[in-house]
């Protein structure tokens, strides 16, 4: 019995992971808060077509778009504080980011700075997890492309600008209907003070979780080193992914590399068939824009996979606006969430082992003192 019990717990964890990436949060879908994050995002893009310069479009587009994941944060007392705050945080991310794409040791230094902050955060919360995620995806993502010290501070306007326009938008939406849209919840926990508390006790030890903010570190670092070595075209998307899917829990961290990896493919391949079947105009490419768009915010927290698939191809659109092909794009996606996948996945083994034999060997210390 004893055998058998040891012989089916492989399966019976493989389906509960299976059952995470499958499962539908129906109580959860925002499908009208959704829709009020869309203007900003929609007049930012326009903006830039009527200006011909989809290059700013993108990035004030992308501050917009994160920004408006920050309405749905439940988890502070201030319902504007999480938007206020990512959008500082991305901005200053993407300008210090841009700067350190000149020295690979200075880039490799504040990757792994901000993958061990990111780790911290984790440990606190979901809220705080959620911040520290958009400052370090902006990072790796300015750090992937070459810049004089002049773009880092335009990139740095641009985003925070994009953020702005986005916070205007949503806190302009939600006086019209106080306590219907972007309400926290009750007895939300987060504060600055409090997180910061919470940050300091898990750095002196004071509190476990130390050990999943080093494996982070080190794991975006390698996921960084290895694309920059291997000249990978959007290889980003290599630390990106791991920044996304390693989490403290092991059925978490493998829960969500799976559904990242089904809706980066489904999503690659959906838009590629949309793409060939339609040849949309720019018109309807905008028109995508805003329907991916309204699918990530509406399926925030139903489903990471769905989330993955709306992310992919809203990425994706913003290149095939600005004249890169879709198909290209959409390859070097999934080949780089492949290997980010896998990075995250190995890390994570790698680091409760660790972790393991730390214990042990303290243990065993303090068995024979």
């Amino acid at each position: 019995m004893a055998e058998q019990a040891v012989a089916q717990s492989p399966a019976a964890g493989n389906m509960g992971i299976w059952n995470d990436v499958a499962s539908m949060n129906w109580s959860e879908f925002r499908p009208f808060a959704a829709l009020a994050c869309l203007p900003a995002i929609v007049l930012l893009i326009v903006f830039g077509l009527a200006l011909d310069n989809m290059t700013a479009a993108l990035a004030a587009s992308s501050g917009a778009l994160v920004v408006g994941f920050g309405a749905f944060q439940q988890d502070f007392r201030d319902p504007a504080e999480p938007m206020l705050l990512v959008c500082l945080g991305m901005s200053i991310s993407a300008g210090i980011g841009t700067l350190a794409r000149a020295s690979l040791p200075l880039d490799l230094t504040c990757v792994a700075l901000w993958g061990f902050g990111l780790g911290l955060m984790n440990i606190v919360g979901r809220g705080p997890g959620w911040l520290a995620l958009q400052g370090s995806t902006a990072l790796v993502i300015a750090a992937a492309f070459p810049a004089t010290p002049i773009y880092a501070a335009w990139r740095f306007a641009l985003v925070l600008a994009g953020g702005a326009v986005q916070v205007f938008v949503v806190l302009a939406i939600r006086s019209l209907g106080p306590g219907r849209l972007f309400t926290p919840k009750p007895n939300a926990p987060f504060t600055v003070g409090n997180i910061l508390s919470q940050v300091r006790a898990i750095s002196v030890g004071r509190t476990p979780g130390l050990g999943h903010a080093i494996t982070m570190a080190l794991a975006v670092s390698v996921a960084e080193l290895l694309y920059r070595v291997l000249d990978m075209p959007n290889g980003y998307w290599v630390p990106m992914t791991v920044l996304l899917i390693l989490r403290p829990v092991a059925r978490e961290t493998a829960a969500r590399a799976v559904a990242r990896l089904i809706g980066t493919v489904c999503g690659a391949g959906l838009l590629t068939l949309l793409m060939a079947l339609l040849r949309p105009s720019v018109p309807v490419l905008v028109g995508l824009l805003a329907a991916t768009a309204w699918t990530c915010y509406a399926f925030l927290r139903v489903n990471f996979a769905i989330l993955s698939l709306a992310i992919t191809m809203y990425v994706v659109l913003l290149f095939a606006i600005a004249g890169l092909p879709e198909p290209v794009v959409a390859l070097h996606r999934a080949v780089a969430t492949l290997l980010g996948g896998l990075i995250a996945l190995f890390a994570h083994m790698v680091g409760i082992a660790a972790t393991q034999l730390w214990e042990l060997k303290h243990l065993f210390r303090r068995h024979n003192a």
